[in-house]
């Protein structure tokens, strides 16, 4: 038997929140490693607000298990939200130094070349 639509409600809203929050986490991480301050102080001023919303919202309905699930299903699918949103935006690039005296434009290439996909 599902709940009412009110509490179904409010759980959706947590769970969205919560994926917000954690999807916002991972992005902050990444702009944080990539030593963009600025950037990732304003995506952690986002990140609280959002938790603030979501874990006061929890706690006013401690006794509806719907919200606790929806919080921590928002955690979940924030995780994989944001693995996929770093990697589309490719913020965790690698740097990478290669010198040779010998096969320099044959690496480039290499390097300049779309990825194969196996």
């Amino acid at each position: 038997m599902l709940p009412p639509m009110s509490v179904l409600t409010s759980a959706l809203l947590i769970f969205g929140l919560r994926m917000a929050n954690i999807t916002l986490d991972t992005l902050r991480l990444m702009l944080v490693v990539q030593r963009r301050r600025a950037l990732s102080a304003l995506v952690g001023f986002f990140q609280a607000l959002i938790f603030v919303l979501a874990f006061g919202t929890v706690l006013q309905n401690l006794d509806s298990p719907w919200n606790i699930l929806g919080y921590a299903g928002g955690y979940a699918a924030g995780i994989l939200a944001g693995m996929a949103l770093e990697e589309r935006l490719a913020i965790g690039f690698s740097h990478v130094r290669i010198v040779s005296t010998v096969h320099g434009p044959q690496l480039a290439a290499a390097l300049r070349a779309p990825p194969v996909m196996a």
